[in-house]
């Protein structure tokens, strides 16, 4: 009982700590920028520092172990993150926030994010890009509306609304299906692109060297 009680304490005190530090986030521009400078200086110093990147896995150790073995867990953690989302606006507006700096740093730091995104954004809005291309092996599939499909490389879409988006293996008769962050990852982003187009980031890029292919192929 009395450890039980201890917990509580402790889970009281974690809480009202997080309540004041989200206070801070939302209403005060210099520790939110203090934070945002933490931040940086956390991931200079994993880019230079052997020594500290060693020990990142080791810090979540914990809860690696338990998501690789205990997906009850690992559902209930994010239904309560969601429920949480939806009922607590000064949460759902932080997340937001960090969401979207994320998002414009890896805009502007990372050229295979902003690769990914664009090829998103080509299939999209252009039949031809997603119909005519010679894809390796998946070739995009527009829906007209957001639907749910097994992804064989993660399973993130399925606590999602759905996407109209889908890469679909060529020549699979059961329709094996990727959703498009899988098909390129950040990692080995070439390997996504259409043979020829390996080298192409740009959708001007894409149209000048389709024209060169078919020059070439007409001899």
């Amino acid at each position: 009982m009395a450890h039980f009680l201890l917990d509580s304490q402790r889970r009281k005190k974690l809480d009202e700590r997080n309540e004041r530090r989200r206070f801070r986030l939302a209403h005060d521009p210099e520790y939110q920028a203090k934070q945002d400078e933490d931040k940086k200086q956390r991931r200079l110093r994993y880019a230079s520092d052997p020594q500290y990147r060693k020990k990142q896995p080791e810090s979540g150790h914990i809860w690696n172990t338990r998501k690789s073995q205990d997906p009850e867990y690992v559902e209930a953690r994010n239904a309560s993150k969601r429920s949480r989302y939806e009922s607590d606006i000064e949460f759902r507006r932080a997340r937001q926030r960090s969401v979207e700096k994320s998002r414009v740093r890896l805009q502007a730091e990372n050229p295979r994010y902003r690769l990914r995104k664009s090829l998103h954004q080509w299939c999209l809005k252009h039949d031809w890009v997603r119909e005519t291309l010679p894809w390796k092996t998946h070739q995009p599939v527009l829906f007209a509306s957001k639907v749910h499909k097994e992804c064989k490389g993660c399973t993130r879409v399925k606590v999602r609304e759905g996407v109209k988006l889908w890469w679909r293996k060529i020549g699979d008769r059961d329709e094996s299906w990727l959703c498009h962050a899988c098909h390129m990852p950040m990692d080995n982003h070439t390997a996504a692109m259409p043979y020829g187009y390996e080298d192409v980031t740009t959708l001007e890029g894409i149209i000048n060297r389709k024209q060169e292919l078919e020059r070439t192929a007409k001899g």
